[in-house]
């Protein structure tokens, strides 16, 4: 795996805690620099600072395509290029479906969703015009199967949909040497 990481750069959406902060630990010990997109900017900051010297902060609310551009943008300005996109931020909340009001459903689609895209779009589009390079969506379990006693329909019906864009995404854009994969996890232990 650390063959082929080592002087690329990418961007994590979501790094400042969870799994996207563990990703890219990850990718800053095999040699990649990392731009930490994070909504909690203070936490992005803090999370680059432990990181070291290959890991970099910026603001960004995924669910805002202007942002997502810019971040692409200065990611590239900045660095000289991207090779890769993990497209990791996400919201969820936990309430029975019946109880979810119009703005809980869609703050899920927003960012869930329509966040994913934005990322996958704006990497798409620079991939395309570099010559390829790799977007990595996270899905999750809950978005191929009915997870109880959860309840996040928000988040487990924005899921599914990434994971079938996903499969759009790589067959579409396979010609020009994009890859796009989905990762689905379970449960993850939260560390303090």
């Amino acid at each position: 795996m650390s063959e082929g990481l080592d002087g690329k750069i990418a961007i994590i959406t979501g790094g400042a805690r969870g799994i996207g902060e563990h990703i890219a630990a990850q990718f800053v010990s095999r040699g990649t620099t990392v731009v930490i997109a994070d909504l909690d900017d203070t936490a992005a900051e803090e999370t680059a600072t432990r990181l070291g010297g290959r890991a970099h902060a910026m603001s960004v609310d995924v669910a805002d395509s202007t942002t997502v551009r810019e971040l692409v943008f200065h990611t590239v300005d900045h660095f000289g290029g991207m090779r890769i996109y993990i497209n990791n931020a996400g919201c969820s909340s936990n309430r029975p479906t019946v109880e979810m009001t119009d703005s809980d459903w869609r703050e899920a689609l927003r960012v869930d969703l329509d966040g994913m895209f934005f990322g996958a779009r704006e990497a798409g589009r620079h991939f395309r015009a570099a010559g390829g390079g790799v977007i990595v969506n996270l899905s999750s379990i809950c978005g191929y199967r009915a997870v109880q006693p959860e309840k996040h329909l928000g988040y487990d019906v924005a899921k599914a949909g990434v994971a079938h864009m996903t499969r759009i995404l790589a067959a579409e854009w396979a010609p020009f040497n994009i890859r796009v994969n989905a990762v689905a996890p379970g449960y993850t232990r939260q560390t303090p």
